[in-house]
């Protein structure tokens, strides 16, 4: 593959199809276009979703490392294919039967995102495209946790 042809295959995953040059709203923009494919794909068997989830993390580091060597930024804020990653690893784990609960995960998740609370700030310091892959699966992971802990203190509640 030419160099010219990587670079442009690279830029169209780790901006997912040009979302990520659409400006300041590109993340929630990138995560919204996926969701509903993200919602189907929920359904699937365990397996499904781990080669889904695998392929996201896969490819965003590679079109992260690709396109970052390309443009020279290691963490061009262009680059979005890291938080459909994360969009994807709150729906694949927690598997919400109502879209209005999968629509206020995904809200809680790019909130995180970009607030950047501890520990998801610390993840960022990681260098090259693990670094850039890394914050938003932290991101992801938090919202886990707190969906948990809700849960938890729901049911308590009841």
């Amino acid at each position: 593959m030419s160099a010219g042809l990587e670079a442009a295959l690279a830029e169209a995953v780790a901006t997912v199809f040009w979302l990520g040059h659409t400006g300041f709203p590109r993340v929630g923009l990138a995560v919204l276009a996926t969701a509903p494919l993200l919602w189907w794909a929920q359904a699937l068997p365990a397996w499904g979703r781990a080669a889904i989830g695998s392929v996201l993390v896969a490819s965003g580091l590679w079109a992260s490392a690709t396109w970052g060597a390309a443009t020279g930024l290691s963490d061009d804020g262009r680059i979005v294919v890291d938080e459909v990653a994360g969009a994807a690893l709150v729906l694949f784990v927690l598997r919400p039967k109502r879209v209005s609960v999968a629509a206020f995960l995904l809200v809680a998740y790019v909130a995180v995102d970009r607030v950047k609370p501890w520990p998801v700030d610390r993840s960022e310091a990681i260098p090259g495209a693990l670094g850039v892959m890394a914050d938003d699966l932290a991101a992801a992971a938090l919202v886990l946790v707190a969906a948990a802990l809700g849960s938890l203190v729901l049911r308590r509640l009841a």
